[in-house]
């Protein structure tokens, strides 16, 4: 059973109103956000979950007597010793899981973005000018991880690409933990100037490896559809249908977030619409081709829903659609060819008796004359409708153009 946290949440409430035993307005509830992270993430044996029981039965003695007794001060050096226990956590958990690498990770950088905005909401005397830009920033830089994380390219995990990658991001996320703990949750005595350095260099390490994100994306571009897509018995292009109508529903509403990206969806949302439409078309005969063509279909809408729905920054949204825009190009010309060739299998249906009198054999003593050149326009107009091809045969008169 999870340890309760309600004394020690209304305990630090009330000492963040009338006490000083924060460093800042609001550090208890930072506290807090990592508590229940800890409490998802330990078993009831481990030390840290332990030392929060302890923890809350003080706050609840606190509570009852009354205040500035012998149980405050316990309080306060137990509650420090616990923030000093709390340093381990600010960095991707180094256990044994069943989780995938990319799950574990997204869950630290998820607990990092909750902390941040915490800090934005509660607006510490220190937070403003360029420190509170480098914090958006940061905050925008995160959502675009974070995002990626939770998409196709992030889950072939197998690649050793994607391996460097989430090594990457896992020292990235680490040196965001590590400044959050020494500038939020610590004792020591707040440097404006130290912080604008630390954010700055940051920054400067999240931009390369948002770059080596991208590249990693177009690297993999063409390997993830029959990596990860689970193959079933049953292949339904209702799934289709249910994504087209939630990107419609979604894309329609008026507070959408991303605004300028409405028309590159909408676009998108046509294409898909025609591709499930033109599946539907195909004949029978072609059973195997269709349910592969669908789930690749499927495949693709499921990445759009994802992209769209996701936190993540214009930018990553931007980039993810612009490659879902060049996996649909060589789909919709696939397409096409298997239209045209199920109009062939059509007439050839329709017009048997031609088609078996198109494709006599034509003996070599009929043939007077005639070249290579003359064997192969021969072989062209006798060869049947599907090889049958319309050419001008150009000349002076008397040259036996007409036989």
């Amino acid at each position: 059973m999870a340890p309760s946290t309600s004394n020690l949440k209304q305990l630090l409430e009330y000492q963040s109103k009338c006490e000083r035993l924060e460093k800042f307005d609001g550090q208890g509830q930072l506290v807090l956000i990592v508590t229940h992270f800890i409490i998802k993430l330990c078993s009831e044996d481990d030390e840290i979950i332990i030392l929060l029981k302890r923890l809350e039965d003080s706050a609840k003695l606190c509570r009852i007597y009354s205040r500035h007794t012998e149980e405050d001060r316990k309080f306060s050096t137990m509650f420090w010793d616990f923030i000093t226990q709390l340093k381990v956590f600010f960095e991707v958990p180094n256990f044994k899981s069943t989780a995938n690498p990319n799950e574990v990770v997204a869950a630290f950088v998820d607990l990092l973005l909750e902390i941040l905005e915490e800090i934005l909401h509660l607006q510490p005397y220190f937070i403003h000018g360029l420190v509170e830009k480098f914090i958006l920033t940061l905050k925008r830089e995160l959502k675009f991880l974070i995002a990626f994380l939770g998409d196709t390219p992030s889950q072939l995990t197998k690649l050793e690409t994607t391996k460097n990658v989430l090594k990457d991001i896992e020292v990235v996320a680490n040196d965001v933990g590590s400044f959050l703990y020494s500038f939020f949750l610590s004792k020591d005595r707040i440097s404006i100037a130290a912080m604008n350095n630390s954010l700055s260099d940051l920054l400067r390490n999240m931009e390369l490896v948002n770059e080596i994100v991208m590249k990693h994306c177009i690297t993999v571009d063409n390997l993830w559809p029959s990596n990860i897509t689970p193959k079933t018995a049953t292949v339904s292009l209702s799934f289709v249908d249910s994504i087209l109508d939630y990107i419609k529903d979604l894309v329609n509403c008026y507070d959408y977030k991303n605004v300028i990206l409405k028309d590159e969806i909408r676009a998108i949302h046509q294409d898909l619409t025609n591709l499930k439409n033109g599946i539907k078309e195909l004949e029978i005969e072609r059973c195997q081709e269709c349910e592969e063509f669908s789930m690749q279909l499927i495949n693709v809408a499921f990445e759009v829903e994802y992209i769209i729905y996701s936190f993540a920054s214009e930018s990553y949204i931007t980039f993810r659609l612009n490659q879902v825009t060049e996996k649909i190009k060589p789909m919709m010309m696939r397409l096409q060819e298997l239209k045209r060739n199920d109009a062939g299998m059509l007439k050839d249906a329709q017009y048997p008796r031609q088609q078996i009198s198109l494709r006599y054999d034509t003996g070599d003593e009929y043939l007077v004359s005639l070249k290579n050149e003359e064997m192969e326009i021969m072989e062209r107009l006798c060869g049947g409708i599907c090889i049958l091809q319309i050419i001008s045969i150009t000349g002076m008169p008397g040259l036996g153009k007409t036989n």
